[in-house]
């Protein structure tokens, strides 16, 4: 697969010591794409950004664009200026492996209904726990509407799948122009899923494709909001705006709003925007535990949404696997210019 048919798009906020580190195993295993740095940093960190861009221009071929904006409407910018068919977004502190992301392009490449391919996602570096494996559902059906429920059912993201670029650019202008992005995580996501398999069908292939790091800085340069008001309106801004898709897909009005109080009603949306209420996002978040808890053991396709990983999850690209764990529980803040330091004098 040729570079001109996929890019890789990476937001980063004053975070060089992660790109670094990514940058690197990307020298060792490179993907098979050209990549698209969206920064946002501070002065200094955008820097310390640009050496490390400057320092493996010759092996990989990179753009690199700043912009101050949230990381959504980043996204969004960037997403204008590329030109290949295929898009796929990776975390500064996260990982694709190379032989999965290719095979979900080879997928896309010949199933032109499905507007998103990915692998399963293995989340790493909890202290004291092992990493496990969480997978998505495929989802198949030949009705917008029904893939819709389906997505809420399961709610898991496709943020980190192979795109379309097309289809990928329109989800995140339509996000950005109708909701405030700067002030929450949790809609603009639960949007641009559901306008992913609003637009075309979902695959979730059977091996690791992402490396996800859980660590307390991944959500660094968003606010949370403690306004009432701002969080009402950020929730009324998605229910509208959803609302509209809907309308597009031939639903009316009321029946969308229906279906999104049905749907929506009760998630735990407003835990990023009510930080003073501990005990309330204690219980939301139990209540949303449980209820991914039932939902799993409802499943009967053989699908699971969370389980231990297994040694068939990475075949075929062992040493791969085996140097994105090494890096990702060697260095878990990354790699620093002083650890750079001890690598050469080594």
């Amino acid at each position: 697969m040729s570079r001109d048919r996929l890019t890789c798009l990476i937001p980063t906020y004053n975070r060089p010591h992660f790109l670094r580190r990514l940058f690197q195993f990307y020298e060792q295993f490179p993907l098979p794409c050209s990549f698209f740095v969206a920064d946002s940093s501070h002065p200094d960190a955008a820097a310390e950004n640009l050496a490390v861009i400057h320092r493996v221009r010759g092996s990989l071929k990179i753009t690199y664009r700043h912009s101050d904006v949230d990381v959504v409407s980043k996204i969004s910018q960037t997403l204008q200026m590329i030109d290949t068919p295929l898009t796929v977004i990776c975390a500064d502190d996260d990982c694709l492996l190379p032989r999965a992301l290719q095979h979900c392009v080879q997928f896309l490449e010949s199933h032109p209904d499905y507007s998103v391919a990915q692998g399963i996602m293995a989340i790493v570096n909890r202290p004291g726990k092992p990493p496990y494996a969480t997978a998505g559902y495929s989802l198949d059906d030949d009705d917008a509407i029904a893939r819709c429920r389906k997505m809420f059912r399961f709610n898991f993201t496709t943020f980190y799948g192979v795109n379309r670029t097309a289809t990928l650019r329109d989800n995140f202008q339509t996000t950005t122009t109708s909701i405030d992005c700067a002030y929450s995580h949790f809609f603009p996501e639960i949007m641009l899923s559901q306008l992913s398999v609003m637009r075309g069908r979902v695959k979730v292939l059977p091996e690791i494709y992402y490396l996800h790091e859980e660590h307390d800085s991944n959500f660094a340069g968003t606010p949370k909001v403690s306004d009432p008001s701002r969080a009402a309106k950020l929730e009324q801004q998605f229910r509208t705006s959803l609302s509209n898709q809907f309308e597009q897909l031939g639903v009316s009005r009321m029946q969308a709003e229906r279906l999104i109080q049905k749907w929506y009603g009760l998630l735990p949306g407003l835990d990023l925007m009510h930080s003073d209420h501990f005990t309330v996002r204690r219980l939301r978040r139990f209540l949303n535990r449980t209820w991914r808890q039932v939902m799993n053991l409802a499943v009967r396709d053989g699908t699971i949404y969370r389980r231990p990983l297994r040694a068939a999850d990475w075949s075929g690209q062992e040493a791969e696997w085996q140097e994105a764990i090494r890096l990702m529980t060697t260095h878990p803040k990354g790699i620093s210019l002083s650890e750079v330091a001890k690598q050469r004098a080594a």
